[in-house]
């Protein structure tokens, strides 16, 4: 037992202050008293006891940054619900949104025009205002709707041939009948985009999957009527030497008759046709040059190959307008010959133009750039005085 006795007190010597040493130092060595000092380090242990108190406060203030924390989570686990949100609609995609791809750049580019939503199986739905829905997109995601009755803003991404559109946030006027509702919830729906020939196609998602909307690219040069006029593709199938996107609105037999009531007041003009006549083919590309140029918004067409030869009341009700100004069959009646096209202003008529030129004596020569000019200046000075402030005040 003697032996491991200074054993016990060398390792307490190690745990004690200076002081404690120093004393041990001047104090009488005894046999007995070696083992009385041996307990001086438990008087040690339970001053550090008492000290335990402010160690526990210390925990206690730590954990107050709990609930902080708890706030960093839920916004950490609130974005990556929204990121894992958008990936779940660009699937498939590492391209960053709005990336410069030729889809994004040509989204861009352009303001669209809404021409229709057609389904698989050919079923369709148009605009009944023809050139209330436009889209137009920027490069920093943003995004402008205009609809036949309120604008709206919201912003986009694409990534490769994938899009993905915000809900909207739009003024908050009511119009009756209008198609907002349906175009924007097409927009909702919103999962692919391809943009081809100067036409955005939008495939949809969800309950309208299966549904394309179709967009055009919109030329600023011309006016908006040309480019969402529904008559022009079939137009231009009829008269090859017109494009897709042109002026001429097919007209029945009241429109027709109606531009020539002075009672009705109308200003327009109207062009008398039919495919198979050469002349008629020769005019329109001049006629239509014109038009651009005094930003005519709409030109009357109308075929008067049957109504001709019926003899009909409708026919001798035009002949009664227009006779005038018609040269006569072999017998001597008024007949009305094509190409012709008519300039009225309120209801009256201002002049018209039968034919292309004198000049032109062969149909299947074209026409010369100097007969070209003519005929443009002779259409031109018409239409000016149709609209003599203007095509566009209509």
């Amino acid at each position: 037992m003697k032996k491991t006795t200074p054993t016990k007190k060398k390792k307490v010597a190690k745990t004690t202050t200076k002081k404690a040493a120093a004393a041990r130092k001047s104090a009488p060595a005894a046999k007995k008293g070696g083992a009385k000092k041996a307990v001086k380090p438990a008087a040690k242990t339970t001053r550090a006891a008492k000290s335990a108190p402010a160690g526990r406060r210390k925990v206690a203030k730590e954990t107050n940054l709990w609930p902080l924390a708890g706030l960093i989570i839920v916004v950490m686990v609130f974005l990556l619900g929204v990121g894992l949100h958008t990936l779940r609609r660009l699937k498939g995609d590492v391209l960053p949104p709005n990336a410069h791809t030729d889809n994004a750049l040509a989204i861009a580019q352009n303001k669209w025009l809404w021409i229709r939503t057609v389904a698989d199986n050919d079923a369709e739905v148009k605009p009944r205002k023809a050139d209330a829905f436009i889209l137009s997109f920027a490069l920093d995601g943003s995004l402008i709707t205009r609809t036949d009755c309120n604008g709206g803003r919201g912003t986009y991404e694409v990534r490769g041939k994938r899009i993905a559109i915000s809900p909207l946030i739009s003024t908050l006027m009511f119009c009756n009948n209008s198609q907002e509702g349906d175009f924007n919830n097409q927009l909702q729906n919103v999962s692919s985009v391809e943009i081809k020939n100067g036409m955005m196609m939008i495939g949809l998602g969800g309950s309208l999957e299966n549904w394309t909307m179709e967009f055009r690219a919109i030329d600023e040069s011309l006016p908006i009527s040309w480019q969402s006029n529904v008559d022009a593709e079939e137009f231009a199938q009829e008269y090859p030497m017109v494009s897709e996107i042109n002026p001429f609105v097919y007209a029945d037999e009241r429109q027709m008759l109606n531009l020539f009531d002075e009672s009705l007041a109308q200003t327009g003009m109207i062009f008398f046709g039919f495919p198979t006549c050469p002349w008629c083919q020769t005019m329109l590309p001049e006629l239509m040059e014109m038009a651009k140029e005094m930003k005519v918004e709409k030109i009357l067409y109308y075929n008067p190959s049957e109504l001709r030869d019926s003899g009909s009341g409708d026919y001798a009700k035009l002949l009664g307008y227009i006779g005038e100004y018609l040269n006569s069959d072999e017998e001597g009646n008024p007949r009305l010959f094509v190409p012709d096209v008519y300039f009225v202003r309120e209801g009256e008529i201002v002049g018209h133009h039968l034919g292309t030129l004198e000049s032109q004596t062969d149909v299947n020569r074209p026409l010369t750039e100097e007969q070209k000019t003519e005929l443009r200046r002779a259409l031109g000075g018409l239409m000016g005085q149709t609209w003599p402030t203007g095509a566009e005040t209509r």
